[in-house]
C-alpha cells in the first residue's frame, strides 16, 4: 500500500542505528501520512525537548555526571523544562532534580501525543486515498 522510503529500502541498518530520531519520524510521517505529516509546533518542541533528555541520560551515563560536573543552578535543561513538570529542589545534579512523577507524566502524555497524531494523519490519508480510488 505504501512506498518504503529510500533511507530503508537501501540501507536499513543504517538507517535503524545512524539515523537521528527526529529524522526517522519525518521520514515515516512523511511516508505513512501522504503529506499530511507536520506535527503541530508545540507538540514537537516537546517531543524534541523528550529526546534532548533521553540523549543526555542515554549517552552521558549520567550516574557518573554529578561526580564530574558541578551542579549549577539553572542547568540548561531545567530551563528548558515546560512549566507543568515539577522538579525536585534538592542539591544534586540536573537528572536528580529532573526525573519526577510531573515529569513522567509529561513524558508519557507527550510521546501518546506524537504516537496519536501519526496514526490520525495516516487515518485520514488512507480516508483521502480511497475516496480518490471510487
Amino acid at each position: 500500500m505504501h512506498t518504503v522510503p529510500e533511507e530503508i529500502r537501501e540501507e536499513p541498518f543504517s538507517f535503524q542505528r545512524s539515523t537521528e530520531l527526529t529524522l526517522k519520524w519525518e521520514i515515516l510521517g512523511k511516508a505513512l501520512c501522504n503529506g499530511m505529516w507536520s506535527p503541530p509546533a508545540e507538540l514537537w518542541s516537546d517531543v524534541k525537548f523528550l529526546i534532548n533528555i533521553r540523549n543526555e541520560l542515554v549517552h552521558f551515563k549520567v550516574g557518573g555526571y554529578e561526580q564530574v560536573v558541578p551542579i549549577q543552578d539553572k542547568h540548561p535543561i531545567l530551563s528548558k523544562a515546560p512549566k507543568i513538570i515539577q522538579t525536585r529542589k534538592i542539591s544534586h545534579a540536573w537528572p536528580s532534580r529532573l526525573l519526577t512523577p510531573s515529569f513522567a507524566k509529561w513524558a508519557v502524555e507527550t510521546s501518546e501525543n506524537l504516537i496519536c497524531y501519526l496514526k490520525d494523519k495516516y487515518m485520514e490519508s488512507r480516508i483521502n486515498a480511497s475516496k480518490i480510488e471510487t
